[in-house]
């Protein structure tokens, strides 16, 4: 099995693809770039995790499991980022 791992900065987008042995396989990383909205980030943080998963040599489909680490205040039952300062995210 295989899990990505997403770490979404105020500075990078950071991702990697690893084993069941926590070995990286693949990474993927761009800058954030903010502020700028929402959207254009999501679509960034879609790009480095293609970028992780080509370098691994492995598709979405081989992925047991994905974990994401972001800034600010998140609802866990909504998976709303109610409010990240460094983002400039308010209700996303």
């Amino acid at each position: 099995m295989y899990y990505l791992g997403i770490d979404l900065g105020g500075t990078n987008i950071a991702t990697a693809v690893v084993n069941e042995q926590y070995e990286i396989m693949g990474r993927g990383k761009l800058k954030t770039r903010c502020p700028r909205p929402a959207e254009e980030i999501a679509d960034d943080i879609a790009a480095a995790c293609r970028m992780a998963l080509e370098e691994a040599g492995l598709s979405l489909s081989d992925i047991a499991g994905v974990g994401a680490g972001i800034p600010g205040t998140v609802n866990k039952a909504t998976g709303i980022i109610e409010y990240s300062n460094n983002l400039g995210f308010d209700q996303v």
